[in-house]
């Protein structure tokens, strides 16, 4: 997703939302949501506004960088502040952003999994997506009720 108008739909569809239900928390019409994931017309204040409090991400959609990313770039820019100040060496400095990008290549990746298994989620039937509610309640029931049982080991 490469432009806004990309990133607009994509965030439309993360949060399971129509066009005309998207267009109405935004204050428009359906013919104005439509030129906006089109490119051809460009948002105004209020309309972003209005699907930033339904839960769109204003910012990943404006810049292309999810929340997440950007507040782990703080971080780095904040470790790298704090330790100049504390009279960290440029190893320490290094070390410490290393990890931070670390933990963000990690945060990304399972981010794109989350998307995939979201979005071909809302692509089952309505039947098929109750069957997928369930085994996933049953499976962290299961995972965090019952222990793992070790088999002894062969002598």
């Amino acid at each position: 997703m490469n432009t806004p108008w990309e990133r607009l739909k994509f965030e439309r569809e993360r949060l399971g939302l129509s066009q005309s239900a998207f267009a109405e928390i935004g204050g428009v019409q359906k013919r104005t949501q439509i030129n906006y994931e089109h490119g051809n017309r460009k948002p105004d204040t209020k309309y972003l506004e209005g699907i930033a409090a339904a839960g769109a991400d204003v910012a990943y959609i404006l810049t292309g960088t999810p929340k997440g990313l950007r507040e782990v770039l703080e971080d780095v820019r904040h470790s790298t502040d704090l330790a100049g100040a504390l009279g960290g060496s440029k190893k320490e400095i290094l070390d410490n952003q290393s990890a931070l990008f670390d933990g963000m290549r990690k945060a990304r990746t399972e981010c794109a999994e989350e998307e995939t298994l979201l979005k071909n989620y809302r692509l089952c039937a309505p039947m098929d997506q109750g069957v997928i509610r369930q085994m996933a309640a049953r499976f962290a029931g299961d995972a965090a009720t019952k222990p793992i049982k070790k088999k002894a080991p062969k002598t």
